[in-house]
């Protein structure tokens, strides 16, 4: 996913280059923890694609297992489980393969809306855009 490009840009479309901005970080961190953990992901994963899935979600319940439950991974936990239903909203949306632009652009403008919306926004985005 692309973020918007230019300077002059909306409300909306500062919310949205926020928040892909915020879950890049979040994937590029989460990615790092898991490379220095398990070999798998410090080379390109020779599997076939279809089982690529199961692989990673081993790794995290691996991760998670090993890992003692903090307070404040009991209190996030309790907060990704109220917000499921925000999650859940998500997963509508369709897969684009990379050469369908208009695709992406119209996915793109459906998670600016939602990231806007009283369901999706975050209390925090007003401040930081």
């Amino acid at each position: 996913m692309r973020p918007y490009p230019g300077t002059g840009l909306t409300h909306d479309q500062r919310i949205f280059n926020y928040r892909l901005s915020r879950a890049r970080r979040t994937v590029e961190n989460a990615f790092g923890i898991m490379s220095t953990r398990f070999r798998v992901f410090r080379r390109p994963i020779s599997i076939e694609p279809t089982k690529v899935d199961a692989v990673v979600k081993a790794c995290v319940v691996l991760h998670n297992l090993s890992n003692v439950v903090s307070a404040s991974a009991t209190q996030e936990s309790q907060q990704t489980e109220s917000n499921y239903s925000t999650i859940h909203a998500l997963r509508n949306l369709p897969r684009i393969g990379r050469r369908n632009s208009s695709d992406a652009m119209r996915v793109r403008q459906q998670l600016t809306e939602y990231f806007v919306s009283p369901v999706g926004a975050i209390r925090w985005q007003e401040n930081v855009v």
